[in-house]
């Protein structure tokens, strides 16, 4: 009855709905994470300078474990890792006049006021690249291209963000030997896994999370489309936890 006095109404409502319901699923899209860096990918001809005194505790929060000894650490350009999109992933670095070895880093921060595509390193990484003679220029041109990592360690672990809960997920993915594409949390064996999204201080949280059981799986997907379960995984605990196996 109210349908044929009110028709303009009730197809606004729907439309309405229909509205929602595409930007719920635009959402979801925008959400998955497509922003993970491949092994290959090249930068050419980059600025390059220790000025801003790049360090392994930066915005990756890299600091949560125990920094790998047979590796450097970098911080890249806020144009491309402003949203932690190379947190944690390996560069090959190599100085554009090819005098000296290229030399290996994981990403640890980005440099805020870095050119787009720049990097910013602790001196000891820009000696080794320029050498440390008095007349050696403070600002130079360098090549760098995304590796996979060679890391002593065999196996990534899962880290949770200090005050994280199965209220509030909050976890960080160290010493995967490729970067992290995607990861995905399951509330039981027979739920449907959520999409985590990647914050900008390199930890995977749930949008609009509901209330997650004292034990979770995680699923984590590397750049190489190879991916690792973990079960049961306590979401609250502060001891980081062995994946099952690498990349």
């Amino acid at each position: 009855m109210y349908s044929k006095l009110f028709p303009s109404f009730y197809i606004t409502i729907s439309l309405s709905i229909l509205f929602l319901d595409s930007l719920q699923l635009i959402a979801g899209l925008v959400l998955t994470p497509e922003l993970a860096p491949k092994t290959g990918q090249k930068f050419t001809n980059v600025q390059g300078t220790y000025w801003n005194g790049a360090t392994f505790a930066g915005s990756c929060l890299l600091q949560s474990y125990q920094q790998p000894r047979n590796l450097e650490y970098v911080a890249v350009a806020k144009d491309l890792n402003g949203r932690a999109e190379y947190c944690g992933a390996c560069i090959k670095v190599t100085p554009l006049d090819g005098k000296r070895a290229p030399v290996v880093a994981v990403v640890s921060s980005y440099c805020a006021n870095c050119p787009p595509g720049a990097l910013d390193m602790p001196q000891t990484m820009y000696n080794r690249l320029m050498g440390d003679g008095p007349k050696r220029p403070g600002v130079d041109r360098f090549s760098w291209e995304v590796v996979a990592c060679p890391f002593q360690r065999e196996k990534p672990k899962i880290i949770n963000k200090e005050g994280a809960s199965k209220f509030h997920l909050s976890i960080l993915i160290a010493d995967s030997d490729f970067p992290i594409a995607s990861v995905a949390i399951q509330a039981g064996p027979a739920a449907r896994w959520l999409l985590a999204q990647k914050t900008d201080y390199n930890c995977w949280e749930i949008p609009q999370q509901p209330l997650l059981p004292d034990r979770v799986n995680v699923k984590v997907t590397c750049s190489n489309s190879r991916f690792f379960i973990v079960n049961n995984f306590d979401p609250a605990s502060r001891t980081p936890l062995d994946a099952p196996a690498n990349c």
